[in-house]
């Protein structure tokens, strides 16, 4: 290629150009032939794509963009290149039978040509295409039913094997409990006199108020008999959907290692916590639940046991011992002191998780009591303990 420009710029200096076939006529002999070879610098007949190639050679070495520094080489160029598009013309008329439209020289370089797309290619391409898309539908298609098979796990009811029953819990004694001498001495003398019939009988105050005669006497019969200081429970059984945070007694935190959980269905807990309550004492239990699980359904129920199986208390609406705190600003005070917000009862739930009532009923036999909440997704419940005169 450098041989060729360096050889086309001495034969532009130096020689007088050979004239244009444009202006030979439509029938060219051999001898326009043979010109036209010649200026294309081939030695006789070739085949199309050397024709071409050559063709193209020609034209980059001529191309008039080459000899902007000088008007009169370019100007020359520009002669060459007709001559060199003549005789392409002519050879492609006369050596081959059908004849492409030849590029504009004086236009800048000619772009290479482009390789028609293969078309196996094309089709692999297409498979490709396909198999992904069905690899993403069939995903797609597993998640749904993956979700599907959740959501129906969602709604049905809890086997009776994952209740615990309560003969097979640990009960271990609190640790931290203590007893006034008093109150310890009237335990242990109801605990081991044998019939009760010969003990001095002591006074006995019902854990709730008295709602209709027929409601006072199952309380009667499932609840324990109360004395001053007496223990109204050995441990506490609480069902709560979502959980519950923490317990505070008297006003304290009780520790984690004082509550277990029993059971957890989604999310749902059941615990036992070993907390001795008194007559006088007061529980608060910090309560949550996510308002956009299982259409913002809910459930708080307690139960206070005595070692015996015996209720000592139940979560319940009417009986005033019950009451709840929902701004966290006052939770501090309403854990704190016992008569606080004492006025602001619990209310009932609107959206119900049935689940925990059937969990409770489990956990305590004859369990007699109702769903409580307070009015926001997060609340404070307190219990407050009969005292001993018998004033709430």
């Amino acid at each position: 290629m450098v041989t060729r420009v360096n050889q086309g710029a001495k034969n532009l200096e130096n020689t007088n150009c050979i004239p244009s076939p444009a202006v030979i006529g439509s029938s060219p002999g051999m001898d326009d032939l043979s010109q036209s070879l010649r200026i294309l610098e081939l030695e006789g007949p070739v085949p199309e794509d050397e024709l071409k190639r050559a063709y193209r050679d020609l034209v980059k070495v001529w191309h008039p963009d080459r000899f902007e520094h000088d008007e009169k080489l370019r100007q020359l160029a520009e002669k060459k290149l007709r001559e060199i598009n003549g005789a392409y013309e002519i050879l492609l008329a006369n050596l081959f039978a059908e004849s492409p439209a030849v590029p504009d020289a004086t236009a800048s370089s000619p772009p290479p040509p482009t390789p028609a797309e293969n078309p196996p290619a094309a089709a692999s391409k297409r498979s490709i295409v396909w198999t992904c898309l069905i690899i993403v539908l069939a995903s797609l298609a597993v998640i749904w039913g993956l979700v599907w098979k959740y959501a129906r796990h969602l709604d049905r009811p809890l086997p009776p094997a994952r209740v615990v029953a309560e003969s097979t819990l640990p009960s271990p004694e609190h640790s931290q409990v203590t007893f006034p001498p008093a109150a310890q001495l009237i335990s242990n003398t109801a605990s081991n006199t044998p019939d009760r019939s010969e003990a001095k009988p002591a006074p006995i105050l019902p854990v709730m108020l008295p709602g209709p005669s027929n409601k006072a006497d199952a309380n009667q019969r499932n609840q324990a008999p109360i004395t001053p200081g007496y223990i109204l429970a050995d441990y506490v059984y609480t069902v709560a959907d979502d959980f519950v945070v923490d317990v505070f007694q008297n006003g304290k935190r009780v520790p984690d290692d004082h509550r277990k959980l029993i059971n957890d269905t989604y999310g749902a807990a059941a615990e036992k916590i070993e907390v001795t309550v008194h007559q006088g004492d007061w529980l608060v239990f910090n309560v949550v639940k996510n308002r956009f699980r299982w259409d913002g359904q809910s459930c708080f129920v307690v139960a206070g046991m005595r070692r015996s199986g015996a209720i000592g208390f139940v979560s319940e609406l009417q009986n005033g011992q019950w009451s709840c705190c929902d701004d966290p600003a006052d939770a501090a005070q309403f854990i704190a002191a016992p008569d606080y917000l004492a006025s602001n009862r619990v209310r009932p739930i609107a959206r119900l998780w049935g689940q925990g009532l059937e969990q409770m009923k489990g956990l305590a036999k004859n369990w007699h009591g109702q769903p409580i909440w307070g009015t926001n997704g997060s609340t404070w419940i307190k219990f407050r303990a009969p005292r001993g005169n018998g004033v709430n």
